[in-house]
């Protein structure tokens, strides 16, 4: 069996249409769909083909940088904005709940909020929840769950990435 990378017959074909090329190289495919290059193969390949699309992308890339609503700090102010409310259950158990509104001009796409909640300065129940896909202007309800006795609740936002 050769030595080398396996790429799929598909995307071999994709790789090479992509920069207006045909294959030229000996390939063997393998029963499972697979095309196996060898090493000198993977060479060819990689100074044929994808160098010079990696080399114009590079070349005629831009970079566009504006304000991005997804970062860390953004989605922690957003957070922090939250006023919850605490409904405490008959069983000992409490859920936090409060409105997230997404008041940027930008969808959210994902946002991850973590939170302890603390009982005389100390941990003592902590995890995360999540929201996507927040459009501008809307607002979510976010609701959180502990079986524990707390008298403080902290959060951070975050992208979660």
């Amino acid at each position: 069996m050769k030595n080398g990378m396996k790429m799929t017959s598909v995307g071999l074909l994709m790789s090479l249409t992509l920069v207006g090329c045909s294959p030229m190289m000996d390939v063997e495919t393998l029963g499972n769909g697979f095309l196996e290059l060898t090493d000198a193969e993977q060479i060819e390949f990689i100074e044929d083909y994808a160098a010079p699309v990696i080399e114009k992308l590079m070349a005629e890339a831009i970079i566009v940088e504006e304000p991005n609503v997804h970062s860390d700090e953004a989605l922690n102010a957003l957070v922090q904005g939250i006023t919850w409310t605490i409904e405490r259950g008959e069983f000992g158990n409490a859920t936090a709940i409060g409105i997230l509104e997404n008041t940027t001009d930008k969808t959210i796409d994902y946002i991850e909020i973590e939170y302890k909640f603390k009982k005389d300065g100390i941990t003592v129940d902590s995890s995360w929840t999540n929201a996507i896909n927040i459009a501008p202007g809307e607002k979510v309800q976010i609701e959180i769950y502990t079986y524990e006795d707390f008298d403080s609740l902290e959060v951070v936002g975050s992208s979660g990435f």
